[in-house]
């Protein structure tokens, strides 16, 4: 057996295959010893490692940072080439800190840099980074409200001619918050939005603007951030064309067959200056002011008064804050009647309750119309409608405005009317 053994020992010594590949794996091994034991140091730059900033101790003081919030430095390391070489030593394998320990005070803080291994076991040393320090800008965080005031600049003149007039400028929006450190919120002097307008403007037009917050100097300030965002800031510049126009007023509830001949109604002032969009001056014929209800009508002369303030769509150029409209009823009369509780009516009764009227009628109602109408008027020409749509009524007695009609289109009630009900569920 141990023959067999030497044989077949003495085969493999012979054996060329073997020994090649032997001679290799022993040549191997022995390369990889020298260069492990003899492999020379180098020095090799990592680009770009990032550099942590420990916020712990500032936070505990109420600072945040603002401004940059991410450093990168270079960082040379010394070592064996096949620890440092550029298949297998990275940025990730590098931590730098920037020490923060002595940070107790706002403003600009020049933070050592701290570069190790990842790993306490590397092989490898740290030579140099290519900063020292970094700054870093610390403060405690503070928010404001602040209102946006435009500021338009002119190259000429903002308006095409002396037939147009302009109004207060429309920001898109003209109340922010802002929010950032302390020291540059309490800086802020002003918060505008600037547009430059180099044509003149004959109608309304909108511009991009843009915000500007500065200090008492005019200097902007830094690592602020604005809620909400603006990113489509705009000024809308109204501009009205000039107009003198004659006054007039409306009518509702007007008995159908009335002629408005028969009301002689006289404004005061009669014409007044406004300015409106072009396009709404080139429809009006008049400027209507305001509506007057026939219930409000009296047999004889009535006088009512409007607010010019409350005249939508245009802009009154005169001084005048209220017009007077007198409406004297000609060739009128009026009589007392009365509508009979057969001729009330009640509409839009809410579901599921029993409504009844609780009077007889409806007395002294005040009837005005042309002297032959209303001469001809007999009771059963009244009527009155209740209508109860949106009420919420308990069960029990409810007094409710009743509408006065009367079926001779040419006439109508003057005054408003109350009626007690009695409701059921």
């Amino acid at each position: 057996m141990a023959k067999n053994k030497k044989l077949s020992l003495q085969s493999l010594l012979y054996n060329t295959n073997f020994l090649v590949g032997f001679s290799f794996a022993m040549a191997l091994i022995i390369w990889i010893a020298v260069t492990l034991n003899e492999s020379p140091e180098v020095e090799r730059t990592i680009k770009n490692v990032k550099v942590e900033i420990d916020t712990s101790v500032p936070e505990q003081l109420g600072y945040k940072v603002y401004g940059q919030d991410e450093y990168f430095v270079d960082v040379t390391v010394r070592g064996r080439r096949y620890l440092v070489g550029d298949n297998v030593l990275s940025a990730k394998d590098i931590k730098v800190t920037a020490i923060t320990n002595y940070v107790n005070s706002v403003g600009k803080q020049s933070l050592k840099l701290r570069a190790t291994p990842d790993s306490s076991n590397a092989g490898y040393k740290i030579v140099s980074t290519s900063v020292d320090y970094i700054d870093v800008y610390f403060d405690t965080p503070k928010s404001i409200d602040m209102t946006i005031t435009p500021d338009i600049i002119v190259s000429d003149k903002l308006l095409f001619s002396d037939e147009f007039v302009s109004d207060i400028p429309v920001l898109s929006t003209d109340r922010i918050k802002i929010s950032g450190p302390a020291t540059e919120i309490n800086k802020i002097k002003k918060v505008s939005a600037r547009i430059n307008i180099e044509e003149s403007l004959k109608a309304t037009k909108s511009f991009p603007a843009e915000l500007l917050i500065v200090d008492e100097y005019g200097r902007s300030l830094k690592y602020l951030e604005i809620t909400p965002s603006l990113d489509s800031l705009t000024i809308t510049v109204p501009v009205y064309k000039v107009a003198q126009m004659p006054v007039s007023v409306s009518f509702k509830n007007a008995p159908v067959g009335y002629l408005g001949s028969e009301l002689d109604i006289v404004a005061s002032p009669a014409t007044i200056k406004i300015a409106a969009p072009e396009d709404v001056l080139s429809s009006m014929t008049t400027l209507n002011i305001g509506e007057i209800d026939f219930n409000s009508i009296k047999n004889g002369k009535n006088s009512f008064s409007f607010k010019t303030a409350d005249i939508s769509s245009i802009k009154v150029l005169d001084n005048v804050e209220t017009i007077s409209v007198s409406v004297d009823v000609v060739g009128g009369k009026s009589i007392k009647s009365k509508v009979n509780s057969s001729n009330i009516s009640i509409v839009n009764a809410p579901a599921g309750s029993k409504i009844k009227i609780a009077q007889n009628s409806i007395q002294n109602v005040v009837l005005v119309g042309p002297s032959n109408d209303i001469s001809n008027l007999t009771v059963d020409d009244i009527y009155a409608e209740i209508n109860l749509e949106d009420k919420k009524l308990s069960a029990g007695k409810h007094t409710v405005t009743a509408n006065v009609k009367v079926k001779n289109d040419r006439c109508w009630a003057y005054g408003n009317y109350k009626v007690q009900i009695t409701v059921t569920n």
